[in-house]
């Protein structure tokens, strides 16, 4: 036989074992590497699945594989369809816009739902929930669910991986898998690995960052979560006590609102042992003292200004201040009234609540948007803080008979409608080319604002108790053009 033969014959030999060697390695699956299949009743002890999904064969999608994680991560507090409003932060998601508003809900829910995401928003065009779950998709994902993180605010390292190698490098680490061979990563894995996977993925340890950095298992979180529901289930519902009451209310001169309450339990409270509990000793409200909430309502029973307090003081108990009744009266349609409620807890386990409320008609002052525009000057702020250090005009003084609205948009949304808008009122003792805050505080004004896109107004008020009040406020200026910091940090 020549040389050249002997060559060839044991060169296709070892190509042929090549081959062979390739094939197998190209043929692994799940099942092949998962290091232990673990008990899959605990994802039905947990609710994770139910027995009947344990029964099914063939492959899991996408979609089921991401509702399980998103159950995982949330239990029974994962995104809904209605509260969707952080899908348009991400231009990203723009081109899917038009995607059912569950399938936005489940994306959100494995993005922020905990501090464990499993996707990235920039994965999420990339999707098919129809496509079968791949082997290396259900591994990312899984490591994602119990990496480790070192911090409150932190997230797992592995949120970032985007290689293969990554990936399984990590999952062998773990424990998860006994090879970090990954030819058959694009491999779709059966519906029976997937869960084997999650089984024994529930029982490994992981670092959990926090205030108190501890370590345990997505297992010990699980039976914490179904704990506390269990508490939360057996403990009673609120009993809430509703009674209207009368109070003598006086509309005054500068358009201030007081009142006087009917009520001896209310009158005869002593509100200041309340205010040296909370700022004295920094206690949390005990039960028995009476907390106060303040809201206006427009004529179409929707919210325009509201204030909560968990305490009592002199002046939230009886007043509300000019300042802070241009806010209760501005909206997008006319004010109706405002309703006040005092509330208290009955018993030590907050189970029984009173609440005591009155109306105020305000309908009787009206607003208006009338005159020019004002030319904006300076927006001077401490260190870029959003309390205002100076605001000027341009070309004319700040008045003493007047107040000034500051307006400010939040552009964080893509849809215009979703970006907040915040309201802000201050006035000057006199005649000023500027105001300037040098306590530094903010007392002076009532609200709060961004400090992008600011916005100013005056407002005047016309009018008298008796034949009520009138605010007439000049359209919004151009926005401010700079917002240069002033060198002391607020």
């Amino acid at each position: 036989m020549k040389k050249t033969t002997v060559i060839f014959i044991l060169a296709s030999i070892l190509l042929c074992s090549l081959c062979t060697a390739y094939a197998k390695t190209s043929s692994l699956n799940a099942a092949d590497i998962i290091a232990d299949r673990g008990n899959t009743d605990l994802l039905v002890k947990y609710n994770i699945v139910t027995a009947d999904d344990l029964k099914k064969d063939g492959y899991i999608t996408e979609r089921e594989a991401l509702n399980i994680f998103s159950v995982l991560l949330n239990g029974e507090y994962a995104y809904k369809a209605d509260d969707i409003k952080r899908w348009y932060l991400y231009d990203c998601f723009a081109p899917l816009d038009d995607i059912p508003d569950e399938d936005k809900a489940l994306f959100l829910s494995l993005i922020y739902g905990s501090k464990n995401p499993v996707l990235r928003p920039d994965e999420v065009p990339g999707l098919d929930l129809e496509k079968k779950l791949t082997t290396q998709h259900a591994l990312l994902y899984t490591i994602r669910l119990i990496g480790d993180t070192y911090g409150c605010t932190d997230y797992p390292e592995e949120l970032e991986y985007t290689e293969v190698s990554q990936i399984y490098g990590k999952a062998f680490e773990k424990g998860l898998i006994t090879k970090t061979i990954n030819i058959g990563a694009e491999v779709p894995i059966t519906r029976g690995d997937f869960y084997a996977l999650l089984s024994h993925a529930a029982t490994l340890d992981s670092n959990v960052g926090s205030y108190s950095p501890d370590i345990y298992s997505l297992e010990d979180t699980l039976e914490r979560r179904e704990q506390y529901k269990k508490e939360r289930e057996e403990k009673p519902k609120l009993k809430l006590h509703e009674e209207k009451i009368t109070a003598d209310v006086t509309l005054n001169k500068d358009m201030s609102l007081s009142w006087s309450l009917n009520d001896d339990e209310l009158n005869a409270y002593d509100y200041r042992k309340v205010i040296e509990s909370n700022y004295e000793e920094w206690v949390s409200m005990p039960f028995n003292d009476w907390d106060i909430k303040i809201y206006s309502y427009d004529t179409n029973g929707e919210v325009i200004h509201g204030i909560s307090t968990t305490y009592l003081d002199a002046q939230s108990s009886n007043f509300i201040p000019t300042r802070e009744m241009i806010q209760y009266v501005y909206g997008d349609a006319p004010a109706d009234h405002i309703t006040v409620t005092y509330g208290k807890y009955d018993d030590p386990d907050w189970t029984e609540r009173t609440e005591k409320s009155f109306d105020i008609d305000i309908s009787d002052i009206k607003w208006v948007t009338e005159g020019k525009p004002l030319k904006p000057g300076v927006f001077q702020t401490f260190a870029h803080q959003w309390v205002p250090y100076k605001i000027s005009l341009d070309g004319e003084k700040l008045k003493k008979d007047s107040y000034y609205m500051l307006t400010s948009y939040d552009h964080s949304y893509r849809l215009p409608e979703l970006n907040r808008r915040d309201i802000c009122l201050f006035d000057v003792e006199r005649d000023t080319d500027a105001f300037v805050d040098e306590d530094d505080s903010y007392d002076w004004m009532t609200g709060g604002i961004e400090i992008e896109d600011v916005h100013i107004s005056r407002v005047r008020i016309t009018g008298d108790p008796q034949k009520g009040f009138t605010l007439h406020i000049t359209p919004e200026s151009e926005a401010f053009a700079e917002y240069p910091d002033h060198p002391i940090a607020y």
